[in-house]
């Protein structure tokens, strides 16, 4: 009888041991984003940078905002394609923002990442721009009021930050980006006037 307990003990404690190690190898091997934010000068936009490993236990990414540090709102979803990924909150009017980046897993865990403080710069922005047609086929027309002569840089950014497109030092009202060449997907135009800086998302379709 007492053999019996003991072997029972012991097999009680070896299955215990094994799902405490279990979920300490699972708990290790979770996947790391490391975020970076950064808030570009003189526009209400912040942009987000990420990297992240394990990609194929990840389901997607869901970008987060925050005023205070600690009631956070959701501002995008990315799905899982690389290990570095971008995404923009063009809405970012406050002096101070918060981010984190929240990792859903396939098992229906979530992950957090450490939470970044951007900060706004005030400044008066007359200079304005406008992206049409969205989303795009073949060309992206950028229409700018108020550039008082200054020259325009353009630069159109890939979902994971690779810079596909690029012209510099260009005048006028009206600019048109070439997107034919451009495989579909989700891209961002990012269009600087002297210090102005004007970012849109925009999706490229067949």
């Amino acid at each position: 009888m007492l053999r019996s307990f003991l072997i029972c003990f012991l097999v009680v404690i070896n299955f215990t041991l094994s799902v405490y190690a279990n979920k300490s190898a699972d708990f290790i091997n979770l996947p790391e984003v490391e975020l970076n934010v950064e808030y570009i000068q003189d526009a209400s936009i912040a942009k987000l940078s990420w990297t992240c490993n394990g990609q194929s236990d990840i389901k997607m990414f869901v970008c987060e905002k925050s005023t205070d540090g600690k009631t956070f709102e959701e501002i995008a979803r990315v799905l899982v394609r690389d290990t570095k990924y971008l995404e923009f909150d063009e809405y970012a009017a406050d002096d101070i923002q918060y981010y984190r980046v929240v990792t859903h897993l396939h098992s229906g865990e979530q992950v957090i990442s450490a939470t970044q403080e951007a900060t706004k710069q005030t400044s008066s922005v007359e200079i304005s721009a406008t992206f049409f047609p969205n989303p795009v086929i073949e060309e992206a027309n950028i229409h700018i009021a108020n550039h008082n002569d200054l020259p325009v840089n353009i630069a159109v950014y890939s979902n994971d930050g690779k810079e596909v497109y690029t012209a510099k030092d260009k005048y006028g009202d009206s600019h048109t980006v070439d997107c034919k060449s451009l495989v579909a997907g989700t891209y961002f135009i990012k269009t600087q006037v002297g210090a102005d800086v004007f970012v849109e998302k925009i999706d490229v379709i067949d």
